[in-house]
């Protein structure tokens, strides 16, 4: 897992995969809900397989913590445009930085306050600051 965003529009596990710029033809990749393609080849299933296993794992250790908060798996191309839908039926967005900084600052549904965001970071930075033991 790359990152967790924590905002007003939820909680989101990011997976971010690089990818260079092809040196002919178009930077756009096509998300079909199963598999994201450059052109006719297929590229990070993995990365939506991965994304998935993180919000999870996310969800998970919140709800030890004492919050039951839904997670939404990211996975996102840096400078890629990225086609087709933006979430697969199970919820996985695939989409460039850009356009998830602009989807979660105009979410017109927020369902956490200012008050759970500060609450949910506290309590995940807690668990991370927690000594670890190898079993």
């Amino acid at each position: 897992m790359d990152h967790v965003v924590i905002s007003g529009a939820g909680v989101f596990a990011i997976e971010t995969k690089y990818i260079g710029k092809p040196k002919q033809g178009k930077g756009e990749l096509v998300y079909d809900v199963e598999a994201v393609r450059l052109g006719a080849v297929e590229l990070f299933n993995d990365g939506i397989k991965q994304a998935k296993g993180c919000a999870l794992s996310v969800a998970k250790t919140l709800k030890q913590l004492g919050e039951e908060q839904s997670v939404r798996a990211v996975v996102i191309f840096p400078g890629y445009y990225v086609k087709g839908k933006p979430a697969s039926p199970d919820g996985v967005w695939a989409q460039n930085e850009n356009y998830f900084v602009r989807r979660v600052a105009e979410a017109e549904n927020k369902p956490l306050t200012a008050l759970d965001v500060e609450r949910i970071y506290a309590k995940l930075c807690a668990r991370l600051e927690q000594p670890r033991t190898l079993s």
